[in-house]
C-alpha cells in the first residue's frame, strides 16, 4: 500500500488517499491499481479518554451496520498497530458538497433533486436500524460523477453517529452549527428527525449557495440555531419550484413532532 495525498485531518486522525494493487477477476491483467482513503487515528490520543474510544468503536460498528447502504461509505477493512488503528475506506475523487458548492454558481434543481434522493435513501436505511448520523453537513457529504453526468453521493464521517437503543432518551449535544435540529440545543430529544432538519439545512445550502444561519463567531451563531428564526427562508427560495421549497419547509420545520420523516419525503411530490 502506497500513500498518495493527504485529505484532511481531525482531533485524533489523519485521512490518506492510497493505492494498492489488487486482484483483477475480469481482467487479462493480473493485478489492476486501486485507490482508497485511510483513516489514521493515533492510540495516544484517545487511550485517556474513554469517550473517544467508545466513538471510534461505535463509528465501526456503523459501518459494518451499513455494509449494504449504497449511499454511505464503506469501510473495507480495519488494521490495528501497537500505536495506531487504521480504517480502510472507499475514496471518492470528486471530493465533498462543500467544494462541489464553491465552484458552481448556482446547480440545476434536477441535479439538487438527485443529491436530496440519495441522501434520503441512505439516511433511511441507517433509520430503519436506529442508527442516528448527528453530524449530516456538507462536508461529510463525498462525491463523484458518472459519464452520464450524474452526481453519485457518499454519506461520510459516523464519528457522531449512534444507534438509540429501545426504550432510550438520549440527550447529548452534537453536530455542526446551522446543521444542528434545533430541539438539540434546547436541551430536548435526539431523535432520528434530528438528521432531517440537517438535511434541510443541507438542501437550503444547495438550492441557494448559502448556509441557513451565517454568522462568524461560533457562540452567536448556536445561540441563533437555537432560536431557529427561519422568517428569511421564503425569500431566499422563491425561484425554487412550489414541490420543492413545500420540502425544504417540512423539513426544517422545528417542531420534530411535525417534521417530516424519511419515509415521507421519499414520498413527496417533488420526486
Amino acid at each position: 500500500m502506497k500513500m498518495v495525498q493527504k485529505l484532511g485531518f481531525g482531533a485524533n486522525a489523519v485521512v490518506f488517499q492510497v493505492e494498492r494493487y489488487e486482484h483483477a477477476q475480469f481482467s487479462e491483467f493480473k493485478t489492476q491499481k486501486q485507490y482508497y482513503a485511510l483513516k489514521v487515528i493515533q492510540k495516544s490520543k484517545i487511550k485517556c479518554c474513554k469517550q473517544s474510544i467508545d466513538q471510534i468503536k461505535e463509528e465501526i460498528r456503523t459501518h459494518r451496520a451499513l455494509s449494504q447502504c449504497e449511499s454511505a461509505l464503506k469501510l473495507h477493512k480495519v488494521y490495528e498497530t501497537a500505536n495506531k488503528l487504521y480504517l480502510l475506506l472507499d475514496y471518492l475523487d470528486g471530493g465533498n458538497l462543500s467544494t462541489f458548492l464553491r465552484k458552481r454558481d448556482n446547480i440545476k434543481e434536477s441535479n439538487i433533486k438527485s443529491i436530496i434522493e440519495q441522501l434520503l435513501l441512505g439516511i433511511h436505511f441507517m433509520h430503519q436500524q436506529n442508527i442516528v448520523h448527528r453530524d449530516l453537513k456538507l462536508d461529510n457529504i463525498l462525491l463523484k460523477s458518472n459519464k452520464n453526468g450524474k452526481y453519485e453521493i457518499r454519506i461520510a464521517d459516523f464519528g457522531l453517529a449512534t444507534q438509540l437503543k429501545q426504550g432510550e432518551h438520549r440527550y447529548d449535544k452534537c453536530g455542526t452549527p446551522t446543521y444542528i435540529a434545533p430541539e438539540i440545543l434546547r436541551d430536548g430529544e435526539l431523535t432520528l428527525k434530528s438528521d432531517l432538519f440537517s438535511l434541510g439545512s443541507i438542501m437550503f445550502n444547495l438550492c441557494t449557495g448559502q448556509y441557513l444561519f451565517d454568522l462568524a463567531e461560533c457562540k452567536k451563531l448556536i445561540i441563533i440555531n437555537q432560536i431557529c428564526d427561519l422568517s428569511h427562508i421564503p425569500e431566499k427560495i422563491k425561484h425554487l419550484s412550489q414541490m420543492c421549497q413545500d420540502l425544504i419547509f417540512k423539513l426544517l420545520n422545528t417542531d420534530p413532532e411535525q417534521r417530516i420523516d424519511c419515509q415521507q419525503a421519499l414520498n413527496h411530490q417533488w420526486f
